[in-house]
C-alpha cells in the first residue's frame, strides 16, 4: 500500500472521532504524525501500546490495522516487537489456518533474529494445538527450548515459551507439568498485564493441578502468589481455602469443604481417593515439619490423630512417605514410633512461618545460654589449668 494510502487511512481514522472522542483522535493522530515524519522506532513504541486500547477488545479492528498499516511496516521495525504486534493482531482472527498464514511471510522476515523467532514459533505452536496438531506444536516448542538455552538470562520471550508449553501440558491432561510449568511462566511475566479472565482461568487451573498432580506435595509457592487474589470475591474462592487446608494437611478441614469442592469441580470429584490420601500424606508431613529437630519422634498415635486415620494403616502411611521421599527416618514397630531426620523442603505459608520464627527463637535463647555458660566458667577452667 501506498505512504498516500496509509496516511489517508490515519487521516480518516482521526475525522471519525474526533467528535466523539478526544483522546483516541489524539491517538491516531499522533501515530499518522510519526508516520508521516518516518520516525519508525517512536511509532513502533507507540503502537505496541496502542494495540491494548479497548476499542480493541472486540471486533477486527487490529486486522484492518494491520493490513492498512502495520504491513508496510514490517521492515522497518525490531523483529521482536513486529511479533508481538501480530500476535495482538492474530487474536482477531478466529481460523487458525488463516492465522498461520499471515505468519509464513514474517517469520522469513525475522529468521535471523533468534528471539523473535522464538516468539513467532511459541505462537505457531499455540495455533496448532488449537487445530489438534499436538505432535507438530511440541516439536516447535522443543526447538525453542533449545534456542532459549542461547538468550542471556531472562527475557520476556521466556514467558511466551512458558505459555505455549503449559497450554500443551494442559491439553494432554498433563497435570504436575502444567502446574510446574505455570509457576515458570508466572515467574517471567508481569501479572498486572493479564486479563482478569485470563488471571481466574490461570490460578484456577492451577489450583486444579496442584491437587491432582501426581508427585505436587507443595503448594505453598502458588499460595504465596497474587494470582490467586484473582479468584477471592468469586464463586471460585473455595479452591484458594482447599489449596490452604491441603498444603497445611489439615485433614479435618479438607474433609469439611468436600461437599463444596466435589460439587463444583467434576474433576476433583474424580481424584478423591487419590486427594484423601495426598492431604494424609502431607498432614505427615507437617507432623514432621513442626518437631523440633533435636527431637523428631513421633508416635504412631499422633499420626492416626493428625491424620484421620486407623491405628493400623499408621505405618503404611509413614512407609508410603518414605518410599516417595517426603520423609526420611524409620520406623520402630516395637514402641509404635517412627523418628525422622528429614522433611521434603516446602515453600511456607504465613502460619508456618511464624511456628519457623518461634522456634529459631528458642533456639537461639539455647545458644544465648551455652554461649553465657561458657562465658561464666571459662576463667575457672583456665586458672584450673
Amino acid at each position: 500500500m501506498s505512504s498516500s494510502k496509509i496516511t489517508a487511512y490515519l487521516e480518516d481514522k482521526v475525522a471519525a472521532v474526533q467528535e466523539t472522542d478526544a483522546a483516541l483522535a489524539a491517538e491516531w493522530d499522533t501515530i499518522r504524525d510519526l508516520y508521516t515524519r518516518k520516525l519508525w522506532h517512536q511509532l513502533t513504541i507507540v503502537l505496541l501500546e496502542f494495540v491494548r486500547n479497548d476499542i480493541f477488545e472486540t471486533g477486527t479492528g487490529l486486522v484492518e490495522l494491520y493490513e492498512n498499516l502495520l504491513k508496510d511496516l514490517e521492515d522497518r521495525m525490531n523483529p521482536f516487537s513486529l511479533v508481538r504486534l501480530i500476535y495482538a493482531v492474530i487474536a482477531q482472527i478466529s481460523d487458525p489456518l488463516a492465522a498461520v498464514a499471515l505468519m509464513g511471510p514474517i517469520k522469513e522476515k525475522i529468521k535471523y533474529d533468534t528471539t523473535a523467532t522464538i516468539s513467532l514459533n511459541t505462537i505457531v505452536a499455540q495455533l496448532n494445538m488449537q487445530q489438534g496438531k499436538l505432535k507438530e506444536a511440541k516439536e516447535l516448542l522443543d526447538e525453542c527450548n533449545e534456542q532459549l538455552d542461547s538468550l542471556p538470562g531472562v527475557t520476556p520471550v521466556h514467558s511466551d515459551y512458558y505459555k505455549a508449553s503449559s497450554y500443551l501440558c494442559k491439553i494432554q491432561g498433563r497435570h504436575a507439568d502444567y502446574y510446574r510449568e505455570s509457576l515458570r511462566f508466572l515467574g517471567t511475566v508481569d501479572v498486572s498485564t493479564l486479563t482478569v479472565q485470563e488471571s481466574v482461568e490461570r490460578a484456577y487451573d492451577m489450583g486444579l493441578s496442584a491437587l491432582v498432580g501426581k508427585g505436587i506435595y507443595n503448594m505453598g509457592e502458588l499460595l504465596s502468589h497474587s494470582i490467586l487474589d484473582s479468584l477471592r470475591g468469586t464463586e471460585k474462592e473455595w479452591l484458594v481455602e482447599l489449596l490452604t487446608a491441603f498444603n497445611s494437611g489439615d485433614v479435618r478441614k479438607f474433609a469439611a469443604l468436600q461437599p463444596r469442592w466435589s460439587a463444583q469441580s467434576p474433576d476433583l470429584a474424580e481424584c478423591t481417593e487419590l486427594l484423601n490420601e495426598k492431604v494424609k500424606l502431607l498432614s505427615l508431613m507437617e507432623i514432621v515439619f513442626t518437631k523440633q529437630a533435636k527431637n523428631r519422634s513421633v508416635t504412631f498415635d499422633e499420626v492416626a490423630t493428625a491424620a484421620d486415620v486407623p491405628p493400623e494403616q499408621v505405618e503404611i502411611l509413614i512407609m508410603k512417605g518414605l518410599s516417595l521421599g517426603l520423609v526420611k527416618g524409620t520406623i520402630d514397630e516395637i514402641d509404635q514410633q517412627a523418628s525422622f531426620h528429614w522433611v521434603q523442603p516446602r515453600v511456607l505459608d504465613l502460619n508456618q512461618l511464624t511456628d519457623m520464627h518461634a522456634r529459631l527463637g528458642t533456639w537461639l535463647d539455647t545458644v544465648n545460654a551455652a554461649v553465657s555458660m561458657v562465658e561464666n566458667t571459662a576463667p575457672e577452667l583456665l586458672v584450673g589449668n
